[in-house]
């Protein structure tokens, strides 16, 4: 093992483990799969969409597309588990920023809409199938809502405590505002005349107007340095 690391220090360059190399291909294989999956399904629905046409339409063969996935469920599972393990990863992102509440939430919002904008296909077909989701997958799918659930309402909870929002309820007013931004891909267009950005601005803007005080602006949170700049 010395000898090894010595090596890799005489020439400068990083050593990859094997290990994290196969698996990193393994998840492209499985992301091109779901990928092509998640239009077919748009198109087709859940029951129109067969082995044969995910395997073509990424030009493989379909014990490739079985090696990766048991079964069409499993692929419906792990569609409808990206969006919902995407949004768990924004909240546990804003949680870690540094901030005030309000600066923390306002990251979350623009994070989360990000998210949407950018995988909304994935929201469309869990939305539109759950009902064809083995009930195993589907509850484990919801305890990931019901965890995202939690933690805003924390963050909210931390914002009435320190008098920078003013709800009654955070944790309608955090399902709510999770509910909302996560339906925003059904009316976001790449050719809309705000910009990705503008629009992420726009929805956390309308997220922050339900928590804040009536007499405060929108844009409080903002300017933080730090939780409202990082990405």
């Amino acid at each position: 093992m010395q000898k090894s690391g010595s090596a890799r220090k005489r020439s400068g360059s990083a050593w990859v483990s094997p290990r994290s190399v196969k698996a990193e291909l393994v998840a492209l294989k499985k992301e091109r799969i779901l990928e092509a999956a998640t239009q077919l399904i748009l198109r087709n629905g859940y029951h129109g969409c067969t082995m044969d046409q995910i395997a073509a339409a990424i030009g493989v063969t379909k014990p490739f597309v079985y090696y990766q996935f048991r079964d069409k469920r499993e692929i419906l599972a792990a569609i409808s588990g990206y969006g919902a393990e995407l949004s768990l990863s924004a909240i546990e992102d804003a949680d870690l920023q540094e901030g005030s509440a309000a600066a923390r939430m306002r990251w979350f919002c623009r994070r989360l809409t990000e998210i949407v904008i950018d995988h909304g296909h994935y929201l469309a077909v869990y939305l539109r199938e759950t009902p064809n989701l083995d009930e195993v997958d589907r509850k484990k799918i919801m305890r990931r809502r019901v965890e995202i659930d939690d933690r805003v309402s924390r963050l909210v909870q931390r914002g009435v405590e320190s008098g920078e929002f003013e709800v009654v309820h955070p944790r309608i007013a955090a399902s709510a505002i999770t509910m909302m931004i996560s339906c925003c891909f059904q009316w976001y267009r790449k050719d809309d005349p705000l910009t990705r950005d503008e629009f992420s601005e726009f929805m956390s803007g309308i997220a922050m107007r339900t928590l804040l005080p009536t007499s405060a602006s929108p844009m409080r949170g903002a300017n933080d340095r730090t939780a409202g700049s990082q990405r």
